[in-house]
């Protein structure tokens, strides 16, 4: 098989998986739409794709999870439990604990995950909210990101003195902490 042949090849079996996603497909389904009997189709792919059906089916939804996750919004306000908005506050730390998993699970498959920890942002969703004339500019918070997602950065609060100020916060005692109106 000549090159064009196996990039041809390679593409149109990649494409039956990626169109599986959004159902419950096994590798004999995926084998019948290609024409191919199961163990036919699982060589096949191996060899032009280089990773098994199973594998690639995998992989394209972690992917998928991770692009999702990263835009439903983290934020610092889950680096600590505030009287305030402390269930808020744990869904965003759920959300940051999943996405460092999975950034730690996949990282090996050459996929990258950030976590994205900004201050609450200026945004129609926040705007006539208290204290809404401090909340970062989109446009510093996008430039901050672009720089991020160059640097290949892991981690990335924006803006960047978020960073210290979290720090600062996590090394306050609980028993302090319990008595500041945060």
């Amino acid at each position: 098989m000549n090159t064009a042949d196996g990039q041809d090849t390679a593409d149109r079996l990649s494409s039956i998986v990626a169109n599986s996603l959004d159902a419950q497909a096994k590798t004999q389904d995926l084998a019948r739409e290609a024409y191919q009997s199961r163990t036919q189709f699982h060589r096949l792919f191996l060899s032009v794709v280089e990773e098994t059906p199973a594998a690639m089916r995998r992989r394209l939804l972690l992917e998928r999870a991770a692009y999702q996750l990263g835009h439903n919004g983290m934020s610092v306000t889950g680096e600590r439990g505030r009287k305030s908005n402390y269930v808020y506050g744990s869904s965003k730390a759920g959300l940051t604990a999943f996405v460092d998993g999975l950034r730690n699970r996949i990282d090996r498959e050459g996929v990258r995950v950030m976590t994205i920890k900004p201050r609450p942002v200026k945004t129609a969703m926040t705007e006539g909210m208290k204290s809404s004339a401090k909340f970062a500019d989109v446009e510093v918070v996008a430039t901050s990101l672009v720089k991020a997602i160059d640097m290949g950065t892991d981690v990335v609060y924006v803006p960047g003195i978020w960073r210290v100020i979290m720090a600062v916060i996590r090394m306050i005692p609980e028993r302090v902490f319990k008595k500041l109106n945060l």
